[in-house]
């Protein structure tokens, strides 16, 4: 994101990277419009019994030009990742039953 507009990225600097809190999730809902992208986290957990819950843990909007270089990055580290520790297995989910 910082090479399109041509600064080094050794050029930025973090400013309190301790503030932050990672965050763990296993689904992700999104809604595209016209001017951004917005990717709404969530944690499925057990709730009441035999139901279960998605508890949102992070919201994240981006315009679809930094959406673009996220994906751009996030391929060339997931390219990365499978010469290295081989393929990821995945299957795209069935759409769910109405």
């Amino acid at each position: 994101m910082a090479e399109e507009l041509n600064i080094p990225t050794n050029q930025i600097a973090l400013a309190d990277f301790s503030a932050t809190e990672g965050r763990y999730s296993n689904t992700m809902q999104m809604i595209v419009t016209a001017w951004d992208f917005r990717m709404l986290f969530s944690e499925i957990a057990p709730g009441s019994p035999g139901k279960l819950v998605a508890h949102p843990r992070a919201s994240i909007i981006m315009s679809p030009q930094h959406f673009k270089a996220m994906l751009g990055v996030m391929n060339e580290r997931l390219a990365d990742y499978e010469k290295t520790n081989g393929t990821i297995q995945w299957q795209k989910p069935e759409p769910p039953r109405k």
